[in-house]
């Protein structure tokens, strides 16, 4: 993603792990949502095979 863009995302199915710069991380799981604001850096791990639904917005 682009310095200035952001996504937000809600899985469908599966689990996933999003790690922060600063070594934080939150899990994500079927039903649940995350914001992911202009600038993140980090890295997505998946945890279980996983459907997301996703926007990518500027």
């Amino acid at each position: 993603m682009g310095p200035t863009e952001r996504e937000l995302f809600t899985v469908l199915e599966g689990r996933c792990r999003v790690h922060d710069a600063q070594g934080g991380f939150e899990d994500v799981g079927p039903g649940e949502g995350l914001y992911i604001p202009p600038g993140f850096e980090g890295a997505f791990e998946v945890l279980e095979h996983m459907t997301k639904t996703y926007m990518i917005c500027e």
